[in-house]
C-alpha cells in the first residue's frame, strides 16, 4: 500500500480550532458543521485528519475530481463554445465533419490540377480563338449571300421564252389579220434582238456562276482551315487552364490547409482531453480501491472510534442505537470518507445536540493536535432535556480527567433546574460568573462593543 506523509498539513488554523471552539448558530446545525459556508469535502478532510485517519487520501480525491471536472469542462468548451473555437479561427462546427469535407475538397482540387496543364499564353489563345470564331461567322455570312445569288442565277438561267414570232403570226392569222412584209421584218428584228440579248445575259450569268463557284470554293477552304485552327485552339483550352487559375487554385488549397491545421489543433485537443479524462477516471478508480484497502487495514482503529462514540451515546440514551461509521465514498464527488454519527431518534428534543457533543469529544480524544480545550455555547443544551443535561455535566467531569479543559456558557435559569449533585458539580468547576450589574462583572472588566455576526 502507498505510504503517506503526515507532516504537511494544508488546513488553516481556523479550520481546526473551530472544530473545538464552536461559535454561532451555524456551528450547532449538525455535528459536521463548524464554519459557515465550508464545503463538505473540506469539512470531512479536516475531520478525517482529526480522527487520525490518512487525510492525504482526501486531498488526492479532491484533486482528481477537480482535475476531472476541469478537463470535462474544457472538452465541452472545445466542442461547443464559440469563444473557444474563435481562438482557432473557426466557427461553431462538428470538427470531424468539417475536417472530412476540407480534406475531400483539397484532394479534389489537387486531382483537378494534376489532370490539367496551365499555360501562361492561355489568355492569348483564348483571344485568338474568339477572333477565329468571328471570322468563321463572317465567312459563313458571305457564303450564305453567294449561295443565295447562285440559286437566283440558276433559276434565271433555267427560265425559257415560250412565245416566239411564229406563235404570234399564227394567233393573228386565226383572227384574220395579216402582217405585211415590213411589219414581219420589224418583228423578226425585234425577235433577233431579244434572242441576242438573252444570249448575252446568259453568258454574263454563267460567268457570274463561275466566279461565285470559285468564291464559294475559296470560302469553304478558308472555313475548313479556320475550323481546324478553332478546333486545335479549343482542344488546347480544354486541356489547359489559365495560369491565374493555377495561382487561384494554389491559394485555395493553402487557405484550406490553414483551416485544416486549425481544426486539427482542436481535434488533437479533444483527443488529448478525452484520453486525459479516461486516465483520470482510471486514477479515481484506483484511488477508490486504495481508500477501501486503507480502511480495511485500519478496521481496528475505526471500530475503536465507533465504540467510543457508542459508549458516550449510551450514557445519554441507553436504549437507543448509535454508531459513528467511517466508510469509503466512491461516488462522483470530492468526498473521500463519509463520517456518519447517529443516534436513533424517537422525536426526543436535543438528539442532534447530543450527537454533536459526543462527536466533538471523540475528535479531541484522538489527540491528533495539541489543542487541550473544548468550547460549547449554551446553544448546545438549549433544547436538551434536563436529565440529559445533568448526564452531560457528569460525563464531562469524568472526561476532563484526561487533562482536557471543557468550557461551556450556561445561564443561571438553566442551572436552577438541575439536581443538587449537578449544581454542586457546576459550582465547584465554575471559573467565572458574568453579570450585567456593572462593568467590572463583565468578561473583560471594561465596556467593549465587539459587534455581532448575523447568522
Amino acid at each position: 500500500m502507498k505510504e503517506f506523509s503526515k507532516i504537511s498539513v494544508d488546513f488553516s488554523f481556523r479550520q481546526i480550532i473551530n472544530r473545538f471552539l464552536r461559535k454561532g448558530k451555524t456551528a450547532y446545525n449538525t455535528y459536521l458543521t463548524s464554519i459557515k459556508g465550508e464545503k463538505d469535502c473540506n469539512t470531512l478532510q479536516v475531520i478525517t485528519y482529526l480522527l487520525g485517519l490518512e487525510y492525504e487520501l482526501c486531498k488526492e480525491k479532491i484533486a482528481l475530481k477537480q482535475e476531472l471536472d476541469g478537463n470535462i469542462n474544457l472538452l465541452k468548451k472545445s466542442m461547443t463554445d464559440p469563444s473557444f473555437q474563435s481562438l482557432f479561427g473557426i466557427g461553431k462546427c462538428d470538427t470531424d465533419l468539417e475536417l472530412s469535407n476540407i480534406r475531400f475538397e483539397i484532394e479534389r482540387i489537387e486531382n483537378e490540377m494534376a489532370n490539367k496543364k496551365y499555360a501562361e499564353n492561355y489568355a492569348d489563345i483564348q483571344e485568338k480563338t474568339n477572333e477565329i470564331s468571328d471570322k468563321i461567322d463572317d465567312l459563313n455570312n458571305k457564303k450564305f449571300i453567294l449561295e443565295s445569288r447562285w440559286n437566283a442565277i440558276t433559276e434565271a438561267l433555267t427560265a425559257t421564252i415560250n412565245v416566239n414570232l411564229q406563235d404570234v403570226r399564227e394567233i393573228y392569222q386565226k383572227i384574220g389579220i395579216e402582217f405585211n412584209n415590213n411589219l414581219i421584218h420589224s418583228l423578226e428584228e425585234v425577235e433577233n434582238f431579244h434572242l441576242t440579248l438573252i444570249q448575252k445575259r446568259n453568258e454574263t450569268l454563267n460567268k457570274d456562276l463561275l466566279k461565285i463557284k470559285t468564291d464559294l470554293k475559296t470560302i469553304d477552304c478558308k472555313i475548313t482551315e479556320l475550323n481546324e485552327q478553332l478546333n486545335e485552339n479549343l482542344e488546347f483550352l480544354r486541356m489547359h487552364s489559365a495560369i491565374d487559375k493555377y495561382v487561384a487554385a494554389i491559394r485555395q488549397i493553402d487557405s484550406l490547409r490553414v483551416k485544416e491545421k486549425e481544426l486539427e489543433k482542436v481535434e488533437n485537443i479533444e483527443k488529448d482531453l478525452k484520453n486525459r479524462i479516461e486516465q483520470i477516471k482510471k486514477n479515481i478508480a484506483s484511488s477508490n480501491i486504495q481508500a477501501q484497502d486503507y480502511l480495511d487495514s485500519i478496521a481496528i482503529k475505526t471500530e475503536t472510534i465507533n465504540k467510543t462514540f457508542i459508549s458516550f451515546a449510551k450514557t445519554f440514551y441507553a436504549n437507543k442505537k448509535s454508531a459513528l461509521l467511517i466508510k469509503n465514498n466512491d461516488g462522483d464527488n470530492q468526498v473521500r470518507f463519509n463520517v456518519d454519527a447517529r443516534i436513533t431518534s424517537d422525536g426526543s428534543d436535543g438528539i442532534q445536540e447530543i450527537i454533536t457533543y459526543c462527536f466533538d469529544w471523540v475528535l479531541i480524544l484522538q489527540k491528533v493536535t495539541n489543542i487541550g480545550f473544548m468550547f460549547h455555547d449554551s446553544l448546545l443544551i438549549a433544547n436538551v432535556e434536563n436529565r440529559q443535561k445533568e448526564i452531560l455535566f457528569e460525563l464531562t467531569n469524568s472526561l476532563c480527567k484526561n487533562e482536557i479543559q471543557y468550557i461551556i456558557n450556561i445561564n443561571q435559569d438553566q442551572i436552577n433546574g438541575f439536581n443538587s449533585n449537578t449544581k454542586n458539580l457546576i459550582e465547584e468547576n465554575t471559573i467565572l460568573t458574568l453579570t450585567d450589574e456593572n462593568v467590572s462583572s463583565k468578561l473583560l472588566g471594561i465596556e467593549v462593543d465587539l459587534g455581532r455576526d448575523v447568522e
